[in-house]
């Protein structure tokens, strides 16, 4: 009997995964807060100056795998219009100490939002919100400082663009492009925190389970 409902607790803990993506990174303790950093499987034009379209699309995007969806977060995109920088945009700036980030495959990019915005991430931001490896042009108008680039913002005939497969300065800011062209674009979620991993509720739920059959017995004895 036992055995039949761990197998039972087992195929419904896979059943709620997405093996493609990694939500929770290995490695976190319960309570531990990070961020999720993932690249657009779609493209988009960079022509509105309005940053809210552009948070827009990449939350669009995010929702297209429900695992993400599931999450319950606020997606921003990593970019800067004439009005906003992308650091500002998605509470990057490093004036504040920040969380880790993650990119969907598990790795992380960066320990803090000074270690985000210093001209080398610890991996690249390469994982789509489907889990596909994507080594693109990104849509950012934004330095490598997170500041907006002047004269290359979101919404400029001629935009600041990055490299998802690179992690040196050029992620955010490689060269320039039109901004009328299909760009793909990073989107980082708000602050997550850490639950136990599924294999801890499991052994939890097997513990109780296997205590209360212990105190039957014990009570028909």
């Amino acid at each position: 009997m036992i055995k039949i409902v761990v197998a039972l607790l087992v195929v419904a803990f896979c059943s709620e995964g997405y093996a493609a993506i990694i939500l929770q990174p290995p490695g976190l303790n319960p309570g531990d807060l990070y961020r999720l950093v993932f690249v657009t499987s779609g493209t988009r034009d960079a022509t509105s100056s309005n940053i809210a379209d552009y948070n827009s699309f990449v939350t669009a995007q995010a929702n297209q795998n429900p695992a993400l969806q599931a999450l319950g977060t606020n997606w921003r995109a990593i970019g800067s219009t004439i009005s906003i920088d992308a650091r500002d945009n998605t509470f990057t700036n490093p004036a504040d100490q920040g969380v880790e980030i993650f990119n969907l495959g598990g790795e992380k990019v960066a320990v803090s939002n000074a270690d985000f915005w210093d001209d080398s991430l610890m991996s690249s931001i390469s994982v789509d919100q489907l889990g596909a490896f994507t080594a693109d042009f990104v849509g950012t108008g934004t330095s490598n400082t997170g500041e907006l680039s002047p004269g290359s913002t979101l919404g400029s005939d001629v935009i600041q663009v990055g490299a998802s497969d690179s992690t040196g300065n050029a992620w955010v800011s490689l060269g320039f492009g039109d901004d009328a062209r299909g760009w793909r674009f990073y989107g980082i979620s708000d602050v997550l925190t850490a639950v136990p991993e599924p294999g801890s509720l499991l052994m939890v739920g097997l513990g109780t389970f296997v205590l209360s059959i212990a105190r039957r017995r014990t009570s028909n004895a």
